[in-house]
């Protein structure tokens, strides 16, 4: 397609016998309106493959239009709208991290017994690994796993479907600076030796090993949870994940994230039976949906750490969605457990500004 010195497009086809203009072929006003409007087409397509950050932010993956003929799926409802609208107008809100003051955990824990019934998942960057060798000499099969996506998520739903059939009953999810973490408990390898399975499954066979950070959407940053809650009722609905997770635990299509609360930030233990409620697709779903995302900064909060991190007691132990205290004693036997609590400084609904 190209244009002449008239406003007129026109095209020129070659053939064996030479070259034959065309223009000719236009003379018609309808041959003119069908061109025209085939330019007209080609432009808003070359808009549409170069989307702005809100419309990256708002529709991305939301899936391919349906096949012609039959009808696309209904318009979006008047919750979706309204949350699309409090994330426009929120969007753009600094997203960054204030700087935390911590008291870093003491040296090395003493540990009692054995671990062999258990699984350890730890994802990480290049932190020193080392600390995980007192877990190992217990008797708990550690695995490490790249932290992919800036974060933890992705890491530990590939784990859930590599590990799915083992016969340990106990699994734990960890960060690679676990112990130093401004989040964790000063004595978080304490409390994973002493976590009992038969507790943890009469609560539900989840447990967060973060006990010490409880966080609501009040703590939310930005669009945070307009966010959360646009893509758990609008853009992911479809998923066979949300689909399975909705239907199992009875929740509604819409609303049921408006209000969201948990222990932060993504450091879990979890029982087999927990684990193998859902079947393998259920996974396979989530971590597809997971490796979609856009990179973003992992401060940001676009990013879906922020999400799963208090979505993972609504997988496993479905409602309420703002997820009930409880303490270490209630999955871990009181031997050799003491509390310690690390004192921190600063907004607590933020992460730190390293990577864990």
């Amino acid at each position: 397609l190209k244009r002449g010195s008239s406003t007129r497009p026109f095209v020129t086809v070659h053939s064996i016998s030479g070259s034959l203009s065309m223009a000719s072929a236009f003379s018609s006003n309808a041959a003119r309106c069908v061109c025209v409007r085939g330019f007209a087409a080609l432009c808003l397509a070359s808009m549409l493959c170069k989307p702005t950050a809100a419309r990256r932010l708002l529709v991305h993956r939301s899936g391919p239009p349906g096949p012609p003929g039959v009808p696309g799926p209904p318009g979006p409802s008047n919750h979706c709208k309204e949350l699309k609208k409090q994330i426009r107008a929120m969007d753009g809100q600094p997203g960054e991290n204030p700087v935390f003051s911590q008291i870093r955990s003491a040296n090395a824990v003493e540990m009692h017994g054995v671990l062999n019934d258990m699984d350890v998942t730890v994802a990480r960057y290049h932190e020193d690994k080392s600390w995980t060798q007192t877990l190992k000499q217990e008797g708990a099969s550690i695995e490490f796993r790249p932290s992919e996506g800036s974060a933890e998520q992705i890491a530990f739903v590939k784990a859930f479907i590599a590990n799915y059939d083992s016969k340990r009953n106990v699994s734990v999810y960890l960060h690679g600076g676990s112990p130093h973490d401004w989040h964790s408990p000063r004595n978080i390898l304490d409390i994973i030796k002493a976590v009992n399975s038969d507790k943890l499954l009469r609560m539900g066979g989840y447990a967060s090993l973060n006990l010490g950070n409880y966080m609501t959407q009040n703590a939310g940053i930005g669009a945070q949870s307009a966010l959360f809650n646009y893509r758990m009722d609008c853009l992911w609905k479809d998923d066979k994940w949300v689909r399975m997770l909705k239907s199992r635990w009875h929740l509604q299509d819409e609303g049921t994230f408006d209000h969201w609360g948990g222990y932060c930030c993504g450091q879990f233990v979890l029982h087999r039976n927990a684990l193998q409620a859902w079947p393998k697709e259920f996974y396979q779903s989530l971590l597809e949906r997971l490796e979609s995302m856009p990179d973003v900064d992992h401060n940001s909060y676009i990013h879906v750490a922020r999400d799963m991190e208090y979505l993972w007691h609504v997988i496993f132990t479905g409602k309420p969605v703002i997820e009930r205290h409880y303490t270490q004693f209630n999955f871990t036997s009181s031997f050799g457990v003491h509390q310690h609590h690390r004192q921190v400084q600063g907004p607590r609904h933020e992460r730190m500004p390293t990577k864990a």
